[in-house]
């Protein structure tokens, strides 16, 4: 019994060690000035360095044009998710044009890769946006 319980604890903390150094990792490169997010689809594609450096100026360019303003009054929060709703249909078609574009730096494998990706990534974000409500 005591060896169960022993090897319980061992293998509990070797799970809080590995889970510590990815949200490391994150902290990381965050503070390099990369997303992670960014670096977790460079890994999983295996892009080499001139496509990982165009995949990373494609996505800071996009993020920039779709991402709203952070530091808004509840005001302004609002105003913007009217706008926001009103835009989708634009959103839509810059992340078609985005998607276009990466067509250009990816191989059709890395590109099909990506797209499936994106798509669990959006996904997810609808469950959690679900959650919230």
């Amino acid at each position: 019994m005591k060896k169960i319980v022993g090897l319980c604890l061992v293998m509990l903390m070797t799970v809080s060690v590995v889970f510590a150094q990815d949200g490391r990792r994150d902290r990381d490169l965050l503070q390099e000035g990369k997303d992670p997010r960014t670096e977790q689809i460079i890994r999983a594609l295996d892009l080499n360095e001139d496509q990982a450096e165009a995949y990373r100026n494609l996505e800071n360019e996009y993020r920039e044009k779709m991402r709203p303003e952070r530091n808004l009054t509840e005001e302004q929060r609002e105003s913007m998710k009217e706008r926001w709703e009103q835009n989708r249909e634009n959103m839509e078609n810059m992340r078609n044009e985005k998607n276009q574009r990466m067509k250009e730096i990816l191989n059709d494998e890395q590109y099909n890769k990506y797209l499936e990706m994106e798509k669990n990534w959006e996904s997810r974000g609808d469950r959690l946006e679900r959650n919230k409500q």
